[in-house]
């Protein structure tokens, strides 16, 4: 079963992205999938920090931030006029850098009428 981190990067654009960071999900010896639940808890307990208040993320105080308490160097960024919640820190027990991204904002009426005005987005873009 492959560690993470076991085998050295490569440089980026040589390589698919699946081959960057070993997923979740992994094939072991016979080409089988396992599934590292404990690993996925502390993600998803992650996921759901981000609809914390911003400075109980900053000082890593809030309820949903005892459920992960090795997590190190919390730093928030907050866009007030977009509702926009981003934060990142060090996770020594997953020996990982984590980014993580709060989507719409159920309390805020301006990302509610974003979110509903999305029908109305052109796709048609200019192919590169």
């Amino acid at each position: 079963m492959p560690q993470p981190h076991s085998q050295p990067l490569k440089p980026f654009g040589s390589a698919p992205s699946w081959e960057l960071d070993p997923p979740i999900a992994h094939g072991g010896d016979r080409g089988e999938l396992s599934f590292d639940f404990a690993r996925s808890l502390k993600l998803a307990n992650l996921a759901a920090v981000s609809q914390c208040q911003p400075h109980r993320i900053a000082n890593w105080t809030c309820t949903r931030c005892w459920h992960i308490p090795d997590f190190q160097d919390a730093s928030v960024n907050h866009d007030l006029e977009r509702e926009l919640l981003a934060f990142t820190g060090w996770l020594p027990s997953l020996n990982s850098a984590i980014v993580v991204f709060r989507g719409t904002d159920r309390g805020s009426l301006s990302n509610w009428l974003a979110d509903l005005r999305g029908w109305q987005t052109d796709f048609d873009l200019p192919w590169p």
